[in-house]
């Protein structure tokens, strides 16, 4: 229980903290660039999220719930599986720029979807050393690796959007933060090197197990990210752009519930599954009702904290963090 309390905290502290810093970067972007940058970033955002969870078959889990999540051997076959899959995604992405810039009248999107794929490829070469440490609940380093990548993106597009005044800033940026995460995890985090390995062992069980995270991650993809995708074929940048900073304000206690369950309940599942403990129970309901409270907070807070930072451009914003803290809720 120490050591679930010690990550659980980590977790929600640097959530926090990584969503204040969005949340200024926010202010600082929403000033520098118009509404349409938001609503674009918010059609590669579509796309891009929707080509991970199409194609997740739950590498982190895997390694957070096996028996074998320490061997060398299935840790090296993960991560060759993930940077293959990760150079694929970025192919596909080039491929759906036309049609993609074609279905939301968006030409824009010939030129920013590849590049932001290309975060997609630089992301499969992570380490598993990530996935280690959410398994052994080793949160601490972790997360202060994750807000200097965020810092150092966020920084890099503030400063492209004063030279571009243009959604790459936004784009160009996000990749940076990627480079900037695979450099800090590969330097700061304890443990061996990943090699490419290729296990047939290995392999049969991490397909085994991912082909249930799919089905799970592609309902979600139509949770998260399926009203951005609809809108889009119907709103012009400018309103998508408002609804997308409406939401991120609106979404974050779900998503932090998420972050928490994710990355500490099957860890918790895996070391007392044997024991049967009475804990698990009470901590589920308690983080459950603990999210529904930061829901009916936001929502109710949500059309002031629009007025009282974001400029007129985004009043409207308020009225959607309502509307969808309610639904979430």
């Amino acid at each position: 229980m120490a050591r679930v309390i010690r990550s659980a905290s980590w977790i929600v502290l640097g959530y926090g903290a990584s969503q204040a810093i969005r949340l200024a970067s926010n202010l600082i972007l929403t000033r520098l660039l118009f509404p349409e940058a938001f609503g674009l970033m918010a059609l590669i955002s579509v796309v891009t999220v929707g080509l991970t969870l199409f194609s997740d078959i739950g590498i982190g889990p895997s390694i957070a719930q096996s028996k074998r999540g320490d061997d060398p051997d299935f840790l090296n076959t993960a991560w060759t599986i993930q940077a293959i899959r990760g150079f694929a995604l970025w192919l596909v992405a080039c491929l759906l720029a036309y049609p993609a810039a074609w279905l939301y009248d968006a030409p824009a999107l010939i030129y920013y979807l590849p590049i932001a794929g290309l975060g997609l490829a630089v992301a499969g070469f992570n380490p598993t050393r990530i996935e280690t440490a959410h398994r052994h609940l080793a949160m601490g380093r972790l997360t202060l690796l994750d807000l200097t990548s965020q810092i150092v993106g966020i920084v890099a597009m503030i400063v492209l959007a004063l030279l571009l005044q243009s959604v790459a800033a936004l784009v160009i940026g996000g990749v940076i933060g990627i480079l900037a995460k695979l450099g800090l995890t590969w330097t700061f985090l304890p443990g061996p090197p990943n090699r490419f390995r290729w296990e047939a062992r290995s392999l049969r069980e991490l397909v085994s197990f991912g082909k249930w995270i799919f089905l799970s991650t592609m309902g979600w993809f139509f949770a998260s990210q399926g009203d951005k995708a609809i809108l889009g074929g119907f709103l012009a940048l400018e309103t998508l752009g408002i609804y997308n900073i409406g939401y991120f304000l609106a979404s974050f206690p779900l998503l932090l519930g998420l972050s928490v369950s994710g990355r500490v309940m099957i860890p918790i599942y895996r070391e007392t599954a044997a024991k049967g403990s009475s804990r698990l129970r009470p901590m589920r309901y308690g983080l459950t009702a603990s999210v529904m409270l930061l829901l009916a907070g936001m929502a109710f807070a949500g059309p002031m904290l629009v007025d009282l930072l974001y400029d007129p451009r985004y009043a409207q914003s308020g009225a959607i963090v309502v509307l969808l803290g309610v639904v979430l809720m």
